[in-house]
């Protein structure tokens, strides 16, 4: 409701582009969620500064009161951190769990950031409603997709095997609905002068407008006396007229328009698309969220393969490379490979002074399957490194329990048998060394 909110309002408050929402050439004020939301954060970010290093009546775990009360020079602190970043690029759960995560990055926020795109032009929605659409069918899933896979794994605590292999599972309705939404279609009306992506052509300008010197500067789409034709502006429609009646915009004397046998006429257009028929759009966005919310049950289930599949020390130093990983292989090649898709699907560019600027018209079929094939790809590729890590997930370790509190509880002589663990934990393919226990792909030193 927020986004839609703001596309609503012009981007330039102080100047009337003198046409509505509906119009194509509408943008929204973009640069206004930014502004709202940063001072929101700002300010409720403030009170995190009043809370204390550690809470009262905290006690820390022996081990690391002793790393606390260690002292060491800028240089020892940067070959310990040379020295954990060498155990992280040797860890293969890690890597392929990167990898992974990369690969569903790129597909799930590259389709979501066109998703209202795309809505606007197969369900004919204005640039507000798209917007309004697309938000909740994202993110109400995923707020329960991650609630009922937190609850779930509280409650049954399951083995590393079971829980990656559930991961596996869970993303793969990713790729499920992204393909059934790629079928799922409206029958649209080709802008006349242009077709789809199985015959392929592209000629706006014909005997009947070519004395009429029309361009593609400005995006004007009227409508034919038939109820089907949509032309790209009144001139190219060869309208000569105007009249606006109880706010409604017709052109007239329009000389190149169609009727409903296909013969040319002279008739009226109106401002707008022709009018059509979908009901698939309630279908698209109920596929899309259950996609989206039974995928997102496996957020939780990553967050712990990614803290327990390196050693205690490491978790931060996983977590702030995880973060590093995500920015330059995700956040910054997915703009650039859906910029491409999307430019690769576009029919009518706007031309002004010489100059290509943005795409007035899009093919609807290849837009809709380069998006929903390249997501549904990059998607797939990050379950095919899912399932390797489910191969290696015997080697995890503490699934469920703190390190430190376990070395505390086998000191106090409170421990519990070593097999019982094993088996109730899960912790299949760990080796017991002299000091700790271990996954088999660490060394103790």
């Amino acid at each position: 409701m927020f986004k839609e909110s703001v596309k609503k309002k012009e981007g330039n408050p102080f100047y009337d582009p003198g046409y509505g929402t509906k119009d194509p050439r509408w943008i929204g004020a973009w640069w206004l969620g930014f502004i709202i939301l940063g001072v929101a954060i700002f300010i409720f970010s403030l009170p995190m500064i009043l809370f204390p290093k550690r809470f009262p009546g905290k006690k820390l775990p022996q081990s690391q009161q002793k790393k606390e009360e260690e002292t060491k020079s800028p240089i020892e602190q940067l070959k310990d951190m040379g020295k954990a970043m060498k155990r992280l690029s040797k860890n293969p759960i890690l890597i392929c769990h990167y990898l992974g995560g990369v690969l569903r990055l790129n597909g799930i926020v590259g389709y979501y950031v066109l998703l209202p795109k795309y809505m606007e032009m197969q369900f004919r929605q204005s640039a507000s409603k798209a917007s309004l659409y697309s938000g909740p069918a994202g993110l109400i899933g995923m707020q329960l997709g991650i609630l009922f896979g937190g609850i779930a794994i509280r409650k049954f605590k399951p083995r590393p095997r079971i829980m990656t292999g559930g991961i596996v599972i869970a993303e793969s309705f990713s790729v499920i609905a992204l393909i059934i939404c790629m079928i799922i279609t409206c029958p649209i009306h080709e802008l006349t002068g242009t077709s789809s992506v199985t015959q392929p052509s592209f000629n706006l300008q014909n005997e009947c407008n070519m004395d009429c010197l029309c361009t593609t500067k400005v995006y004007t789409p009227v409508c034919g006396p038939d109820g089907r034709s949509t032309y790209f502006s009144p001139c190219y429609a060869g309208c000569s007229g105007y009249n606006k009646t109880d706010g409604k915009e017709v052109f007239t004397d329009c000389k190149c328009v169609h009727d409903n046998i296909g013969e040319i006429i002279t008739g009226d257009a109106s401002k707008s698309y022709c009018g059509f028929e979908c009901q698939w759009l309630i279908t698209f966005i109920v596929v899309l969220s259950l996609g989206k919310l039974i995928s997102s049950t496996a957020r939780v289930a990553n967050a712990l393969v990614t803290l327990r599949c390196v050693d205690p020390a490491d978790k931060s130093l996983a977590l702030g490379a995880l973060s590093g990983v995500f920015s330059l292989l995700a956040f910054i090649p997915y703009p650039l490979i859906y910029g491409a898709l999307t430019d690769a699907s576009c029919l009518v560019w706007e031309e002004s002074c010489g100059k290509t600027g943005n795409c007035w018209i899009y093919d609807a079929d290849k837009f809709r399957f380069l998006l929903h094939g390249v997501s549904a790809g990059f998607v797939f590729l990050g379950c095919v490194t899912d399932v390797l890590v489910c191969i290696l997930s015997p080697r995890l370790k503490n699934l469920y329990d703190d390190d430190d509190d376990d070395d505390e509880t086998k000191k106090d002589g409170k421990g519990v048998d070593e097999s019982e663990i094993i088996n109730k934990g899960g912790m299949l393919g760990v080796i017991k060394t002299g000091c700790e226990w271990q996954p088999q792909f660490f060394k103790c030193q």
